[in-house]
């Protein structure tokens, strides 16, 4: 039997299991010899791309419906190294001007967060969230948790649609729910403070993304965006500071911010 192939005779199997298909039944919809089918079926003919374009073609499914879950293998842990995080170094610009710098850190495929390394390339003088150097984005459908080290300034736009200014130092972290407007600037001339930013989906999956490419935006509107969070924090902001203060011994972690708007997730310090 192939395993190594990027499309599983597996999922074959089950896709004609639940389409209600005997091999025989699915060797004609594909115009296929039965022998030649059953041996797609045991994994000794490669499915290609070609069988998948047909089979796609014929039947009501997925090209996804056919990738081999064992294709790409994980490992039980993973390290990068600093030199590794280097060379990925890209900064973005913003207006024309450079704005960030982005270093990849450590990622799974199989894991839910997408951290990176973010240098604030802008000084600002005050922390006015006016300031004209600013360039917001518009949030994006991820959540995001962010720990900050240096002096790096947090702004925001909250549920009253005012433009806000958290003032952050090394230690101190924020959770941001989608599609909330924010930006990032450094309070240091040299610019040497820099974030972590940790994004991650909720219930939103890619996934779930696929199926609903199909839906209008009055749908979309419909079943996604009706319920009303107006009365849930979209950010919060936790301080360094504060949290020594109420900790009697040394601080293990800077508590996971807690936000109802995620409500399958339980963040907790660790101790």
């Amino acid at each position: 039997m192939i395993t190594n192939n990027i499309f599983s005779s597996l999922r074959l199997r089950q896709i004609i299991n639940d389409l209600k298909r005997r091999p025989l039944d699915a060797s004609k919809d594909l115009s296929l010899n039965p022998k030649t089918f059953d041996k797609y079926l045991k994994g000794k003919i490669k499915i290609d791309e070609n069988f998948v374009r047909k089979a796609v073609k014929v039947w009501p499914v997925n090209i996804s419906d056919f990738i081999n879950p064992k294709y790409q293998k994980s490992t039980n842990y993973k390290v990068m190294r600093f030199k590794d995080s280097f060379k990925t170094k890209r900064v973005m610009k913003r207006g024309g001007k450079d704005y960030y710098e982005y270093r990849d850190t450590v990622m799974d495929r199989d894991a839910p967060f997408r951290p990176e390394w973010i240098r604030e390339l802008v000084y600002v003088k005050s922390n006015s969230p006016n300031e004209k150097d600013l360039k917001w984005n518009r949030g994006h459908l991820l959540h995001q948790l962010t720990y900050f080290v240096g002096e790096v300034n947090f702004y925001y736009i909250d549920k009253n649609k005012k433009k806000r200014t958290a003032v952050m130092n090394t230690g101190d972290s924020m959770y941001i729910a989608p599609y909330v407007p924010h930006t990032f600037a450094s309070r240091n001339r040299k610019c040497e403070g820099y974030i972590v930013a940790i994004t991650f989906s909720d219930k939103i999956t890619n996934e779930v993304q696929n199926e609903i490419l199909n839906f209008d935006k009055k749908k979309i509107k419909q079943v996604i965006f009706n319920r009303n969070f107006t009365d849930q924090n979209k950010v919060t902001v936790k301080k360094f500071e504060e949290k020594q203060k109420k900790t009697k011994g040394p601080l293990h972690i800077i508590e996971l911010a807690k936000n109802k708007i995620i409500k399958t997730a339980n963040f907790a310090c660790i101790r």
